[in-house]
């Protein structure tokens, strides 16, 4: 059972994490900063990066253990379409099912914003928490591992992809947004989180994983874009 209970204790201080990146940003609310707009976004993937580096520092576990390598044995050339397609499958499906979307209101943010915001920098802090923390923080588990569709997944691998997926269980408090849209986005997060730790693993550094993240996010844009055009 230690690997399992290993497991549960990573994911509930990950989640601890979590909860006092959500509460920074309510601080953040407190001085004049609007709770759900870019600033307020930033801040708290800034806090989830500052909680997740100091957890790696205080382990006294070197920065390359956690995936700070440039990393090696990745084929770029499937990986890009694998997580363009990871992302936008997700859109496709929200649009065939007739769901709300994130976006019901039909407010867009200005281009510069999505790319900076959410293409990069929350791929990045998101990677960084679990894939470069709690998916790393299991490695000496990495032998523990279970068949999913006839791909080998590790203990680490399936516990960062499930945080990575619950923490996306906030779509929900979001105003308008249908029960089918959280579904599409835990599933198509629990998809893309199992890439990008399967990658993760494979090369030993988080450049892979973020690089999946981000074509994930790029792809759930086109596909959205492309969705609305055929259907």
């Amino acid at each position: 059972m230690r690997p399992f209970l290993a497991a549960v204790a990573v994911f509930a201080f990950a989640w601890l994490m979590f909860v006092f990146s959500m509460l920074a940003t309510m601080e953040a609310a407190m001085f004049g900063v609007p709770p759900m707009g870019f600033t307020s976004h930033a801040i708290f993937k800034a806090a989830m990066v500052a909680m997740a580096l100091f957890a790696m520092l205080a382990s006294r576990r070197k920065l390359s253990t956690y995936g700070f390598v440039w990393g090696s044995r990745v084929n770029w050339a499937l990986l890009v379409p694998v997580g363009l397609v990871a992302g936008g499958v997700g859109s496709l499906l929200m649009i065939a099912l007739s769901a709300s979307g994130m976006n019901p209101g039909g407010n867009r943010e200005p281009l510069w914003q999505l790319i900076v915001g959410t293409w990069v920098w929350s791929s990045v802090a998101e990677e960084i928490f679990a894939r470069g923390y709690a998916q790393s923080r299991l490695s000496a588990f990495r032998g523990v591992a279970f068949s999913l569709a006839g791909v080998r997944m590790s203990l680490p691998t399936l516990t960062g992809a499930v945080l990575f997926s619950s923490t996306h269980i906030l779509v929900m408090t979001m105003p308008g947004v249908d029960a089918t849209t959280v579904s599409i986005i835990l599933a198509s997060t629990l998809l893309v989180g199992l890439i990008a730790g399967v990658y993760r693993e494979h090369s030993d550094s988080l450049l892979p994983a973020i690089a999946v993240h981000v074509l994930a996010n790029v792809g759930g844009f086109l596909g959205g874009v492309l969705g609305s055009q055929l259907m």
